[in-house]
């Protein structure tokens, strides 16, 4: 990984299949998740700026991932 821009990041990442059971967000989808782009596009930007990224990024919450992930006995399960 450590692509410098996002396109090649997307074209690697879509040349695999997964066929797991759960779901899994790819790098470049928790990048485009951040709301500061600029400074956090790309996987190198990111590891650069992580402590400002991790703060604009909406699947990252107080250190806490905000994925599609089940909660065990619940009935509002993903």
């Amino acid at each position: 990984m450590g692509y410098k821009d996002l396109p090649t990041q997307i074209s690697e990442e879509n040349a695999t299949l997964w066929s797991g059971k759960i779901g899994l967000i790819t790098a470049s989808e928790y990048l485009r998740a951040n709301s500061n782009l600029e400074q956090c596009g790309t996987y190198n930007a990111n590891q650069s700026n992580v402590s400002i990224c991790k703060t604009t990024n909406w699947t990252t919450i107080n250190d806490e991932w905000l994925t599609i992930t089940p909660i065990i006995n619940t009935s509002n399960r993903l």
